[in-house]
Formats: C-alpha cells, sequence, structure tokens
C-alpha cells in the first residue's frame, strides 16, 4: 500500500507552508482536500472533501496503491481528518505532517502564550463542549457560522466575569482578516462570521467566597427578617446534596437564598433555581445575588408545587420551607427529580419530621435522617460555655439505596 500522508498546509498563505509538508505534497499521487485548497497545488489526480466524510474515507481507500496526500487546514493533528483516518488505516501506512495552526497563528497576532491554555472546539457541535472548560483560565474556542464568537460570549457569561479580556480572529492570514478585542461582554455584542478562533482570559468574579468548601458566615448575607437557614446546617445540607458542578438544583422556599447562593458557587457550570413565594424574600434573594454577583441562580417567584412545573428535570432538590403542601411538592419532585437525583430536607419539629418520612415511604423513596445538635461557645466570666444554638433533622432521600 502507498502512503497516506496527513499534511497540515498552514492557515492558508504559502508563507505559512512547511518546507516539509511542500515535499510531502510533491511526493503525493493524489491530492484531498477543500475545494478551494486544491487550487492552490499540483497534482493529476484530485478529491475535493464535502460533508461526507465517509466517501473520502472510501476514496483513499480505493487508491490504496498510491500516495495519497491529505491536505488539512492549520496542523494536521488539531482538530482534523486525522482522526478519521487513524480509525480507519493502519499508523504503518500513515505519515503525519505538522503544519501551523490557525491557533498558533492567532496567538501571535495577539502576543499571548499557549501554555496555560485549554482548547475546545465547537465547530459542528455545541455549546456542551464548553462544559466541562469552565474553570479554565484562558479557554479557547474555535466557532463556526452557528456558534459564532457572540454566542460563545452570552455563554461564558453565565459563568464568567463580564470584563474578561477577550480576543477574536476572523480569516486569519488572508488579505480580510480581522482582529476584535474587547471584554468578555462587548465581544457578546458585536456580531462575526463563521469561522474563527476567540481566546478569552477568565477574570474571576468577586464572589465573596473564595473557597471551594461551603460555609459562607451567616452575616455575609442581607438577611433582614426572612429565615436562613444557619451556616452550620447549610454546610452539612450541601454536603448530603452531592453538588456536581454542572447540576441543575431547586431550592424550594429559599428565603434569603443563602443555599441558592453556596449551591450556585458549587455548581458553576450548572443552574439553581430559586424557588420563593414571598415576594419581599425574592428581592432580597435577588439582593444577595447581586452581592455575590452570581449569574447561575434564577429566581422563581411563585408557590411550590406550581412553579415547579415549567423547569427543567432537577439534579439536586432542596426543601427548606414548603408552605403546608409537603406531600403536594414531595409528589411534583418525584416527577420532577432525574432517575439518580437526591432531595434534602430539613426540620425542626419532630412532628413534621414524622409527617415527611410517612410520605416518602408512600413515594417508595429510600432514605437516612441525620440530627444535628450544634452548640457555639460563649464566655461568661473567665469560662468557656457551651450554648445551644440550634438542633434539626436533615433528610437525605435517593431513588437508589443510600
Amino acid at each position: 500500500m502507498g502512503t497516506i500522508f496527513v499534511i497540515g498546509i498552514g492557515p492558508g498563505p504559502e508563507e505559512f507552508l512547511t518546507p516539509a509538508a511542500q515535499i510531502a505534497i510533491e511526493k503525493s499521487e493524489v491530492l484531498v482536500g477543500g475545494k478551494e485548497t486544491l487550487k492552490k497545488f499540483r497534482c493529476r489526480e484530485k478529491m475535493p472533501v464535502g460533508s461526507d466524510i465517509d466517501a473520502v474515507i472510501e476514496y483513499i481507500r480505493s487508491n490504496n496503491d498510491k500516495c495519497v496526500g491529505v491536505l488539512t487546514s492549520g496542523d494536521s493533528v488539531f482538530y482534523s481528518l486525522l482522526g478519521r483516518i487513524l480509525n480507519d488505516f493502519s499508523k504503518e501506512d500513515i505519515e503525519i505532517v505538522p503544519g501551523i495552526s490557525s491557533v498558533q497563528l492567532f496567538f501571535s497576532r495577539i502576543k499571548e502564550t499557549m501554555n496555560d491554555a485549554t482548547f475546545v472546539s465547537v465547530h459542528g457541535r455545541n455549546l456542551d463542549e464548553l462544559k466541562n472548560a469552565i474553570g479554565s483560565k484562558k479557554l479557547v474556542i474555535l466557532t463556526d457560522s452557528n456558534l459564532t464568537a457572540k454566542i460563545v460570549a452570552e455563554y461564558l457569561l453565565q459563568f464568567w466575569d463580564k470584563n474578561s479580556p477577550t480576543y477574536v480572529g476572523e480569516n486569519l492570514g488572508r488579505d480580510s482578516e480581522r482582529l476584535t478585542e474587547g471584554s468578555l461582554e462587548e465581544i457578546s455584542n458585536k456580531n462575526f462570521s463563521g469561522n474563527a478562533v476567540m481566546v478569552s482570559i477568565k477574570k474571576e468574579r468577586n464572589k465573596g467566597w473564595d473557597y471551594v468548601t461551603p460555609g459562607i458566615p451567616d452575616k455575609s448575607f442581607i438577611r433582614k427578617n426572612a429565615p436562613m437557614t444557619k451556616e452550620e446546617v447549610r454546610v452539612i445540607t450541601l454536603s448530603k446534596l452531592r453538588v456536581k458542578e454542572d447540576s441543575v438544583i431547586y431550592d424550594i422556599g429559599a428565603g434569603t437564598g443563602s443555599i441558592s447562593i453556596e449551591a450556585g458557587i458549587m455548581a458553576r457550570s450548572g443552574m439553581v433555581y430559586a424557588i420563593e413565594k414571598i415576594k419581599s424574600r425574592s428581592e432580597l434573594i435577588e439582593e444577595n445575588l447581586s452581592k455575590f454577583n452570581l449569574k447561575n441562580v434564577k429566581i422563581i417567584h411563585g408557590d411550590a408545587p406550581d412553579a415547579l412545573i415549567d423547569l427543567p428535570v432537577a439534579d439536586r432538590i432542596v426543601i427548606g420551607g414548603n408552605g403546608g403542601k409537603l406531600t403536594e411538592i414531595l409528589t411534583k419532585c418525584d416527577k420532577k427529580l432525574s432517575t439518580e437525583g437526591i432531595i434534602v430536607m430539613n426540620f425542626i419539629a419532630l412532628d413534621s419530621l414524622n409527617q415527611a418520612l410517612s410520605v416518602i415511604e408512600n413515594l417508595g423513596f429510600k432514605y437516612e435522617v441525620t440530627q444535628l445538635v450544634i452548640n457555639a461557645s460563649k464566655v461568661l466570666g473567665k469560662q468557656v460555655v457551651l450554648v445551644p444554638k440550634t438542633s434539626v433533622f436533615v433528610i437525605t432521600i435517593r431513588r437508589k439505596s443510600i
């Protein structure tokens, strides 16, 4: 079998074509590549690459007695046909010729290093590709005509500070090259063409809490006269909730929003729905969200269970207040909870706990109950004594055995 050359031809201009790439092209008896790319090179036989990749693979296979040059824009090892070729042909028959990628060219244009960058492509994909990269300091995104830099910037604004420095490079290396620089918010307000390279450098929001563990002090929240889950109870509640980075969470009877805010910080690429029926408390939650600068917490002003109807399926649910509708709320949560979802509830009164357990058993959930007795130290004279602070029952509910 002849050799399959997978050749990175750079971002376009002839000066970015490496000598090694030129030699590989000259050795090739057949060239495979984009229609416009093929026009730049001489060869007796050419195969334009369209949307039917299977046809391209079959064409290469039908020419197994020849040296086939597969021309890839940019670098051959960076989001190219190489992956498919490696899957369909023996590595012994493949020779890879690296090139200069559009990303390398763009970083040279904006005079930044790639050392701490995370690379993501939404080209022909969806925004879910960005979820696992939200925590990165420097994000490089390859966009397309459907998911443009504008749309990507709008998505990132849910999680990153609006002033995060952001750059977009279009038509790199061509006469129509355009470089745009601005804040993440400014980029979200501009229109961009199809394929582009986008670089955004994360500027952390001031969330008022710089730790990965929960436990924001009670005094950090604006409270007024609204009920609030105390710090120590909040820590246990969130620990039992097993929050993931991309969890969808309901906080029913959100009060001041203290649990919603802590959950939002933990589920930084997820979404928290703070459900609160009292308008003054909804406004209070809004104040606290502004203080902690969170964008992934949405206030739902309404009464559960009706307020849950239009919400997406929940991975985690916290039930604080129930307004005497515990049976109805739990019944609705049974329908809205994902297969491996978790519900956590807190009760002070034993009667309320027993009522909840009766409903839980009727619905067929598995559960465990933990009683928290929390004391605080206080100095009396020259002695330190412990003063009762709160006592709470915490119920953890799952569909599977705990």
